[in-house]
C-alpha cells in the first residue's frame, strides 16, 4: 500500500504515458497521494487508516484539480512495467540510502512492532520490514518480469477495494471559490460508491516477538526500547507525553549526548500507536544507552522539580499550538472532526495536560514502563565488537 501510493502519481493515466501525464498535471497544480492509519481514540486494538490524495493550485484551475483527485485512483496505468521496474529500484536506492539519517525512527519502528496492532503496520509501512521488503522486492522484479507482473496485478486489487470503500472530500479555498468547486465535485462524483457505506481496516499479521539487532552499512548506532502505553482518551495519555519531556530534558539528553556522544537523545509518547518510547541518535554506544533508558526511571523517583516539571507541560502545549496556516488549520479541523477529536476532547486533553503533577508522572511511569515490559530494537553494524554486545544482550540479528 505505501508503494501504491508513491507510484499513483508516479505513472502514466489513461492513454498518456507517464512523461505525458507529469507535464499536464505539472500546469494544473501540486498533486499527491498517501496512505496512513492510527489507532482508535479508546481502543488500541483497533485501526482506523485512510487513503489521501491532494490536490493544490490556483482557483481558476480548480475543475482541473478536482478531476485529478478521482483520476489519479481510476486511471493510473499499472501496465507501465518498465517504468514499474524504475520506481522500485529508486526505492530501493532511497530506502537504503534513508537509513542512516532516519536510524533512530527505525529503531522506534522495530521496538514497537510487538506491542500494538498501529506498531506492527508501522513497522510494516515505515520500519525495518519496509526496507526488507522493498529490498527483496528490487531483486525479485530485477530477475523476473512476471514479478512487475504479479505488483502490478496486486495494485489493480489495491485500487478496486479502494474504489469501493466509503470517501469523503475537503475543499479548501476562498469563500467565492467553493460553491463552483462542490456544484463540479457533485457532478464528477455520481459513478462512485456511496460515500456513507461503513468499511473495515485491520491487520491480520502475526505479531512478532523478541528484541532484535539489524545489521546494516552504518557506522553509528540506534538504540530504541519500547513499552504498551493507551490511546489517546485515556486518563493517563496527557501525563505520558508531559513524562517524554521530562525524561528527556532531565535525564536522557546530559546522560546519553552530553555524557554518551550520541547526537541525540529522548523520549516520546505515541497516541497513535499507544507506545512508549526511548531513543537515541547516531549513537556510539549500545549496552550503556540501554542501561541509561532504564536508569532513567529510577532517577525518575527522586527528581521532583518544579520547574522542570512547568518547561515539560510547556513543551507539551507548544506542540498542541503549532502555529498553521488557514489552509492547514482547515485541513487539521477536517482530520480531527472525521478522527471524534472535537473541540471539547482536545480541551479537556490541554486541561488534562496542564493539570499535570509529578505524583501523576510516577504513577504512569510506574504503571507502564516497567522494564520486564520494554522490547528492545537496535540498528547498527557488523563490527565485531558490536556483534559480541548484541550476543550478550540476548538480541536476534537481523540483516538490513
Amino acid at each position: 500500500l505505501p508503494l501504491f501510493c508513491d507510484y499513483l502519481t508516479e505513472l502514466g493515466s489513461g492513454s498518456e504515458n507517464y512523461l505525458e501525464t507529469q507535464e499536464r498535471r505539472a500546469r494544473v497544480g501540486n498533486i499527491n497521494a498517501y496512505g496512513s492509519a492510527r489507532t482508535s481514540l479508546t481502543d488500541v486494538e483497533v485501526l482506523y487508516g485512510r487513503l489521501v490524495i491532494t490536490a493544490k493550485g490556483l482557483a481558476r484551475k480548480q475543475h482541473e484539480l478536482l478531476d485529478n483527485l478521482f483520476e489519479v485512483i481510476q486511471k493510473s496505468r499499472f501496465d507501465e512495467l518498465n517504468r514499474l521496474g524504475d520506481l522500485i529500484t529508486q526505492s530501493r536506492t532511497d530506502s537504503d540510502a534513508s537509513i542512516t539519517d532516519r536510524g533512530h525512527q527505525l529503531a522506534m519502528h522495530g521496538a514497537s512492532r510487538g506491542l500494538s496492532r498501529a506498531g506492527l503496520l508501522d513497522n510494516l509501512w515505515d520500519g525495518p520490514a519496509s526496507i526488507s521488503f522493498i529490498q527483496e522486492l528490487d531483486t525479485l522484479c530485477a530477475q523476473s518480469k512476471d514479478a512487475i507482473e504479479t505488483l502490478a496485478e496486486s495494485f489493480d486489487g489495491i485500487r478496486a477495494g479502494i474504489l469501493s470503500a466509503p470517501w469523503r472530500t475537503l475543499v479548501v479555498a476562498e469563500e467565492h471559490v467553493v460553491p463552483m468547486a462542490l456544484a463540479h465535485l457533485q457532478s464528477i462524483s455520481s459513478g462512485f460508491t456511496d460515500p456513507r457505506r461503513p468499511s473495515e481496516f485491520g491487520v491480520t499479521d502475526t505479531m512478532p516477538e523478541g528484541n532484535c539487532a539489524w545489521i546494516a552499512n552504518t557506522q553509528v548506532n540506534f538504540c530504541a526500547k519500547a513499552y504498551l502505553a493507551v490511546p489517546e482518551a485515556h486518563a493517563d495519555a496527557a501525563a505520558l507525553a508531559v513524562l517524554a519531556h521530562y525524561l528527556q530534558d532531565g535525564y536522557l539528553h546530559p546522560a546519553i549526548r552530553e555524557k554518551g556522544g550520541a547526537y541525540g537523545a529522548g523520549a516520546q509518547f505515541d497516541p497513535e500507536s499507544a507506545t512508549f518510547r526511548f531513543y537515541s541518535y547516531r549513537d556510539p554506544r549500545i549496552s550503556e544507552t540501554l542501561q541509561d533508558f532504564d536508569q532513567s526511571l529510577i532517577w525518575l523517583r527522586t527528581a521532583a522539580d518544579p520547574q522542570r516539571l512547568e518547561e515539560s507541560i510547556l513543551g507539551v502545549i507548544r506542540s498542541l499550538d503549532t502555529p498553521r496556516t488557514p489552509a492547514g488549520a482547515a485541513i487539521l479541523a477536517f482530520y480531527n472532526e472525521m478522527d471524534g477529536r472535537s473541540r471539547e476532547f482536545r480541551m479537556a486533553h490541554r486541561d488534562a495536560v496542564l493539570g499535570t503533577t509529578f505524583d501523576r508522572l510516577l504513577e504512569v511511569a510506574e504503571r507502564y514502563l516497567r522494564t520486564e515490559r520494554g522490547a528492545v530494537a537496535v540498528i547498527t553494524n557488523n563490527d565485531h565488537d558490536h556483534e559480541h554486545e548484541i550476543d550478550a544482550l540476548g538480541l536476534t540479528k537481523l540483516k538490513l
